[in-house]
């Protein structure tokens, strides 16, 4: 067996780990949606509360929203692939879910407190022990 490979337990995955997958699911939804419909419209949608801060250090940088939507989608798509590794015990799954999570702290408001509940979840007992295939 190879260190990528998932190891098969009987261990029933907990509900800190079904939160971290809802809330990472969740957050790459809003995060690829919002890069695409940037993308495609020019414009910052679901702007709750204000402007997220990735649309706020364009500005200031003098750079269109536009600047940073396929840097949502990649974030928001690499959710998916982080939270689906976790899931299947992959070796790599916890450290990339806890590097996806480090950069949607960035986006600000909703995705802001989903990824650091996903980052408070990732350092419980259980999580990384079901992380290094224990």
């Amino acid at each position: 067996m190879t260190s990528t490979q998932a190891v098969a337990s009987r261990e029933r995955p907990t509900i800190s780990l079904l939160a971290i997958l809802i809330l990472g699911f969740a957050a790459g939804m809003w995060m690829a949606w919002q890069g695409l419909a940037t993308r495609l419209t020019g414009r910052v949608p679901f702007a709750f509360g204000g402007p997220e801060l990735w649309a706020t250090l364009a500005a200031a940088g003098g750079l269109s929203p536009a600047a940073f939507d396929w840097p949502l989608v990649i974030v928001g798509t690499s959710w998916w692939g982080a939270t689906l590794g976790l899931w299947m015990r992959n070796k790599w799954g916890w450290p990339v879910t806890l590097i996806v999570g480090l950069f949607s702290l960035l986006h600000l408001w909703i995705i802001t407190l989903m990824a650091a509940a996903v980052l408070v979840l990732l350092f419980l007992p259980a999580v990384r022990r079901w992380g290094r295939g224990e």
